[in-house]
């Protein structure tokens, strides 16, 4: 939501229009937000993630190998939601629209979550298969994002 919240209320408070006249690129500009929403994000989860890997390792519930698959789809799918909102956030005009959008984002997710759930065995490769995917998806909005950004799309 953040990331999201981000780009629109800064293009709500017309505060856009300053890093326009700053002399760097559309990209360079997406990419800063993605880089500090990931990193803030990052520190919050990381922290209650490596207090649960603890927990878990310490009490025998899982074992090192499903510990790192939990942490790969963790990071891949914090750079996923982090790049999908901001696509969305430069495709939605306003807050509200973007909300919508997302919709459109999280039901294919559940439904591969289920799917790999299903047919995919062994629980540390269901993590990496879905780790893959939300990396993947993450990189298809980061470059989608990027090839449809402009200054004007940015401002809108």
């Amino acid at each position: 939501m953040a990331a999201g919240y981000t780009l629109i209320q800064e293009r709500e408070s017309r505060t856009l229009e300053l890093l326009v006249a700053l002399p760097v690129r559309v990209g360079q500009i997406v990419l800063a937000k993605l880089a500090a929403i990931v990193a803030l994000a990052a520190g919050a989860t990381l922290t209650l993630f490596t207090i649960d890997a603890a927990v878990v390792l310490a009490r025998g519930i899982g074992s090192v190998a499903w510990v790192l698959g939990l942490l790969l789809v963790l990071l891949s799918a914090l750079t996923f939601s982090t790049s999908a909102a901001l696509l969305i956030s430069l495709l939605a005009k306003d807050y509200r629209s973007s909300q919508n959008l997302t919709g459109a984002v999280v039901a294919p997710c559940v439904f591969l979550n289920i799917a790999v759930g299903v047919f995919v065995p062994g629980a540390t490769l269901r993590l990496v298969v879905i780790a893959v995917f939300y990396a993947a998806g993450a990189a298809a909005a980061l470059a989608v994002a990027l090839r449809v950004v402009t200054f004007e799309r940015l401002l809108r």
